[in-house]
């Protein structure tokens, strides 16, 4: 089986290690928020540190991404998330929390990370971020697929498909139904999983990700193998070489 993992390219800024300096979705760099040096005394900036956050920071299917330390990532999303509470920052303290979750996703940690984005999710709906709740929405489908909730995974990924074209994000999108795809098969819904995978592909060609398209097409011919529709696998697999 396979899923994507979403993780919002914004979490963490480089330069400011975990201290997050992105405005959600909306993209505007924010200044560092040092609050007489709280969050650097908080949360530190080593190396380590440094390392875990690039690797988070991967998108899906990316090389490499699966994390050498995440436990050390964890800890420094812990601390961080700890700093922004102190500060009384909700969006930073949002933004951590979907971080945290993707970390604890990334280290197989199912049962933490479905509790952790269900709260990043609620923090990212309080500050009307849809975008970045979005974000949220796609990690925790992930993570309940992880850890069998496979019901609520598909109706989790649909409302994070259905923000997506909201706001008009068509990667989003693609994710999200890719990702829902993999759910409905794993629930033993395969005839289901058509729709939504031929929808993702779709997407992905319209915003211009081939090797996500690939990917998905590749997903789908596996799908009508399954529900042996034979004669349209093949048809797909002759697409894709074409």
């Amino acid at each position: 089986m396979v899923f994507g993992v979403l993780t919002d390219p914004k979490i963490i800024s480089r330069a400011q290690i975990l201290a997050v300096t992105y405005d959600g979705g909306r993209g505007k760099r924010i200044r560092p928020c040092n609050a007489r040096g709280t969050i650097r005394s908080r949360i530190g900036t080593t190396v380590p540190a440094r390392r875990a956050v690039h690797e988070l920071e991967q998108g899906p299917g990316a090389p490499g991404t699966r994390m050498r330390r995440p436990g050390e990532a964890i800890s420094q999303l812990q601390a961080a998330r700890a700093a922004y509470q102190e500060l009384g920052d909700l969006v930073r303290e949002a933004t951590t929390l979907t971080g945290l979750g993707a970390a604890f996703l990334k280290a197989d940690q199912g049962d933490d990370a479905v509790s952790t984005l269900r709260a990043a999710v609620a923090a990212h709906h309080g500050t009307r971020r849809p975008y970045s709740e979005a974000v949220a929405l796609g990690n925790l489908g992930g993570a309940l697929m992880m850890t069998g909730h496979l019901d609520e995974a598909v109706e989790v990924l649909r409302k994070a498909d259905r923000i997506y074209r909201q706001i008009g994000n068509l990667h989003g999108r693609s994710s999200a139904l890719m990702n829902l795809g993999a759910a409905l098969r794993k629930a033993g819904r395969a005839e289901e999983a058509i729709k939504p995978y031929r929808d993702a592909a779709a997407l992905a060609w319209a915003a211009g990700d081939d090797q996500q398209a690939g990917r998905i097409l590749a997903l789908l011919a596996d799908t009508y193998r399954e529900t042996g529709q034979h004669a349209e696998a093949s048809a797909i697999l002759r697409g894709s070489r074409n």
